[in-house]
């Protein structure tokens, strides 16, 4: 008996050992899932607006959409059907940005393309 518990022993401290600290990290953020925003200075005038007016603002989000969209199409796009109080942006390809936004505990992407200062295209890049 002291036999198997002395080997339980020497197999527990084993594997207490062998844990990284990531093992032992209690925050329950997905962080493989979190980009970094890019800095303002890379984000035109539009984009930092409509940025500002989704965190900020108490309108209503399909209201801001129509303000910004080009076409008829845009002011219905499924992206008003998401919460945008938390989007980021996180990259920059000449007039179009991919932005993420947390959707039920994950983080859905779109790509929001703009041309003399109304959005032009919105692409559902889907979830990561």
């Amino acid at each position: 008996m002291r036999l198997l518990f002395s080997i339980f022993i020497i197999v527990m401290l084993g594997i207490s050992a062998c844990k990284t600290d990531t093992d032992n990290n209690n925050d329950s953020t997905n962080t493989d899932s979190v980009s970094k925003e890019i800095s303002t200075e890379e984000i035109s005038t539009e984009m930092k607006d409509f940025k500002e007016k989704m965190t900020d603002s108490t309108e209503n989000l399909q209201d801001i959409i129509k303000k910004f969209a080009e076409s008829e199409e845009l002011k219905k796009h499924d992206i008003i059907n998401q919460n945008l109080s938390e989007m980021k942006v996180v990259a920059k390809n000449g007039d179009c940005y991919t932005v993420e936004t947390p959707d039920s505990g994950l983080t859905r992407i779109y790509e929001i393309c703009w041309s003399d200062g109304k959005i032009t295209a919105i692409t559902d890049k889907g979830i990561k």
